[in-house]
């Protein structure tokens, strides 16, 4: 596979289009190229314009099949190409995707692929089949084009890591050896049957049994026959081997026969057809001297058949137009009856139209009349209205400041409660903190009487030096502990150490003697070595001797005669020379063996005594530092030599654990007094608090008595407002028969008012239209019946015309024209579709009386000149007019 190009757009870094073309110069020419950049150039990008082109993923991002991700941001759409050359062709695959409407925000769609030829012919179009496709022609699927092809970054060791089988599958399918590995197996096969064939060979070998004397010439007697035999029978199979090629080539001459009779039947049916083409040959030149009469009274058959023809068609054209005409005047006439009867309906309605619309023009002057006080309230209703925002306003202001009013009365009553319980809470809160001071001082005089005297610091210092001395103790005795464990052990190490050196003298001893039985041992083994190879080379004689043969040249010394050959010497000394040798070499092994033996075991003695001196001093260097170790901890502690560091301890952990409960207690009293020295804060707190926000509820409280005096005052003004309103507005309301509403209920009475004057206009309005369309309903009424009348006059002489047609006509025509109407009411009528057919009817008429008499006057000349040709032909060899056509 050869990749020839690269394409895409809008892909990771590469933004719009790009090609790289490796069929053009400088790569062309270049046989070996690198792809660098700095990061995010888009180097990575073109490997994945590839594998998204040949198999629609990137290695980038795993296993995904539409990976959108390779999109370059803010773009709808991205495609990658690749051509490539394999030994069948070039091919082209493709890879694209795209948002919907190609918007950057739109959804992903999914990608489309395809895979075209040299020709551009669609090879797949479909993900699947571009797959199958793709590694069909490259022999790679996209697991081993990453591994092989195209190694993404960090992905050599894939190749290195996949398993001998994988690795080899890759490597024969990329260099075309796969026969190799075909070979193999059937190499592997020829070999495993030509095996078996030598085992089967072998057995029959093995199953062979050597022949007697006597049996050999049996066999040989009954091989002499069989030869025989065999010759007789070649010499009769050569005879019946004659006879079969006598009978073949008989077989043979009998289909050359076959063959020629056929030819020759053949040739007799070609010959009867040809005399049948000569007799009607001669018979047509009989009629040679008649041809040109036979031609014009041939000339006068078609000119009269020519004038049938021309006359039916003038009569086909004459009933077709016949019958459009008759079409045509019923369709008149029924689009006709029925426009009349629309009309005599329209005209009915009309009536009824006029008569509903008088009547509701009646009702609708009743209602005017009935409501004649509304007359004039369209035009007092602003001033109506703005009276009554007026007066809305006003009392929504008294309504306010009433509520103000209250909200202070409610607000001063909730105050002097307010201040009433905090007066109560601050006694109750200065009688606690009162408690609380006498508290933290018999707390304080507590923790003194835990100090005696002495500050905190001093007893965490007492603390510190009680536990350090009772470290240094518990030392001195792990050291005392270690230093008794170390004794010990030196002492076993010194028992051990003996041991080892008596059981080295011992070995070495051992060793000794097995070095000098080895080197007897090997003296022994090479004498009866060489005492072997002596009665092996007289043995080895003995056998040359037997072989000789009287007359038969010695190989040695060429002699003819051999006066000792037959006596063969006995081989009691090479026995007991083998025996020797054997019984030597036993020894010489157990000598070796026992040698071998006694070297390890020296060598693991000598080690054993090594480690063991190397413990011993490493134990005297322990014991020399825990003694120095014990020394130290002692004069820290000021303990003298000999003390009794377990009472010692005792008492020091006696001491340090008192010291500890002194300092819990001390420390629970200090945080005892702490808490209560933050409560007596926190009350203080409260006690201040309360006093300011008691003394801030006063002043309130004086603040809201005087809102409240001032708000009376403004009420009353507010309420003689809303008075002078209501006196200024019901002497416009009288009139309208309604009176001034009350709160909450003035939009519903300027909504009733409204309501009234709308309805008043909306019926005087009403009223004029109806006096129009009572105007035009009686137009339209008297124009309907004129055209009733100018369509029964323009009627009338096409019911005459209908009863001029042939009744059976009429009545099949008839259906089939309602059936050709539409069912509404849309057709329309007119009568010049009935006077164009009338008039097509005229000119069909006239040309068939044409037509007929062109045809009587052409079969009149035809029978002519047939009875003049009859009386010509009368007497010859032709018996009428027909024989001779």
């Amino acid at each position: 596979m050869k990749i020839l190009k690269i394409s895409g757009c809008n892909l990771n870094s590469l933004r719009g289009a790009f090609t790289v073309d490796f069929e053009s110069p400088p790569l062309r020419d270049a046989g070996l190229f690198a792809i660098t950049g700095p990061t995010g150039a888009g180097k990575s990008t073109l490997l994945d314009a590839v594998t998204l082109a040949l198999y629609g993923r990137a290695a980038r991002y795993g296993a995904a099949t539409n990976p959108e991700n390779v999109m370059s941001r803010h773009c709808g759409e991205c495609s990658a190409e690749v051509e490539f050359e394999i030994p069948s062709g070039r091919h082209r695959a493709t890879w694209s995707l795209h948002r919907a409407r190609k918007k950057p925000d739109g959804a992903v769609q999914a990608a489309r692929r395809y895979v075209y030829d040299a020709n551009g012919t669609v090879m797949a179009d479909q993900v699947r089949t571009a797959d199958e496709c793709v590694e069909k022609l490259t022999g790679l699927d996209y697991d081993r084009f990453l591994r092989s092809v195209l190694l993404a970054q960090g992905e050599f060791a894939r190749f290195l890591k996949a398993r001998d089988d994988e690795r080899a599958a890759l490597l024969e399918s990329l260099t075309g050896t796969e026969i190799y590995s075909a070979l193999g197996a059937l190499a592997f096969e020829e070999h495993a049957r030509r095996q078996a064939e030598i085992e089967v060979t072998r057995q029959g070998l093995d199953s062979i049994v050597l022949l007697g004397e006597d049996e050999r010439r049996t066999r040989e007697n009954d091989a002499a026959s069989v030869r025989d035999e065999h010759g007789r029978l070649s010499g009769e199979l050569a005879i019946l081997q004659a006879m079969v090629d006598r009978a073949a080539r008989l077989e043979t001459a009998k289909g050359a026969h076959a063959a020629a009779h056929a030819r020759l039947e053949k040739a007799r049916a070609n010959h009867a057809a040809a005399a049948s083409e000569l007799a009607r040959l001669q018979r047509h030149a009989e009629t040679l001297p008649y041809a040109a009469d036979l031609l014009r009274v041939e000339e006068s058959d078609r000119c009269a058949e020519q004038a049938d023809r021309d006359r039916e068609q003038a009569r086909a054209a004459l009933d077709s137009a016949t019958l459009e005409y008759t079409d045509a005047l019923l369709t008149a006439l029924e689009s006709g009856e029925r426009l009349i009867g629309i009309r005599t309906r329209t005209r009915d309605d009309l009536k009824l139209q006029e008569e509903k619309l008088r009547k509701e023009l009646t009702e609708q002057q009743s209602w005017i009349d009935a409501h004649s006080q509304d007359e004039g309230l369209a035009g007092e209703l602003p001033d109506i209205a703005r009276a009554m925002e007026g007066l809305i306003a006003l009392r929504r202001s008294e309504a306010e400041i009433r509520t103000r009013r209250c909200q202070r009365v409610i607000e001063c009553e909730k105050l002097t409660a307010s201040v009433d319980a905090t007066a109560a809470q601050l006694t109750g809160l200065e009688a606690e903190h009162a408690g609380l001071v006498a508290e933290t001082t018999r707390r304080r005089e507590c923790l003194n009487g835990l100090l005696e005297g002495r500050p905190t610091a001093e007893w965490e210092a007492d603390r510190e030096s009680s536990e350090a001395r009772l470290r240094e103790i518990d030392a001195m005795l792990a050291a005392e502990d270690l230093r008794r464990r170390n004794a010990e052990a030196l002492a076993m190490r010194t028992a051990r150490c003996r041991q080892i050196e008596d059981e080295l003298a011992k070995a070495q001893g051992a060793k000794k003697t097995a070095e000098a039985a080895l080197a007897a041992a090997l003296r022994e083994a090479e004498s009866a070595s060489t005492a072997l190879e002596e009665a092996l080379l007289v043995a080895n004689l003995a056998v040359h001797r037997s072989a000789l043969r009287e007359g038969v040249p010695c190989p040695l010394c060429g002699s003819r005669e051999h006066p000792s050959a037959g006596q063969a010497e006995a081989s009691a000394e090479l026995e007991q020379a083998k025996a020797r040798s054997v019984k030597a070499r036993a020894a010489h092994h157990g000598a070796a063996k026992a040698a071998a033996d006694g070297d390890k075991t020296v060598a693991v003695l000598a080690s054993q005594a090594e480690a063991a001196q190397t413990a011993f001093e490493e134990i005297g260097r322990a014991i020399a530092a825990a003694d120095e170790s014990r020394r130290s901890a002692m004069d820290r502690a000021g303990l003298q030599e000999g003390a009794d560091l377990e009472a010692a301890r005792a008492d020091a952990a006696r001491h340090a654990d008192g010291i500890r409960l002194r300092l819990k207690d001390l420390r629970a009293a200090e945080d005892s007094l702490r808490d209560q020295e933050s409560l007596v804060r926190t009350k203080q707190d409260d006690v201040v608090a309360r006093r300011a926000r008691l003394a801030a509820d006063r002043t309130n409280l004086d603040h809201l008595a005087a809102d409240v005096v001032a708000a009376e005052s403004t009420v009353q003004a507010a309420g003689h407002a809303v008075a002078d309103a209501i006196a200024r507005l019901a002497p416009r309301l009288e009139p309208f028969g309604v009176a001034v509403p009350d709160p909450d209920r003035e939009d519903d009475l300027h909504k009733a008012l409204s309501a009234r004057a709308h309805a008043h206009r909306q019926t005087r309005q009403l009223r004029e239209r109806l006096e129009k369309d009572i105007l035009k309903a009686r137009a339209d009424l008297q124009n309907s019946e004129n055209a009733i009348r100018d369509l029964e006059t323009q009627m009338a002489p096409l019911r005459r015309e209908r009863t001029s047609l042939d009744p059976s006509l009429v009545e099949s025509r008839m259906a089939v024209v309602r059936r050709a109407l539409p069912r509404d009411d849309s057709a329309t009528w007119t009568t010049e579709h009935v006077t164009s057919a009338r008039s097509n009817v005229d000119v069909a008429q006239a040309r068939y009386q044409d037509r007929q008499e062109t045809a009587t006057k052409a079969r009149a000349d035809q029978a002519a000149l047939t009875a003049a040709l009859g009386t010509r032909l009368a007497g010859g060899s032709f018996a009428s007019v027909s024989d001779l056509k």
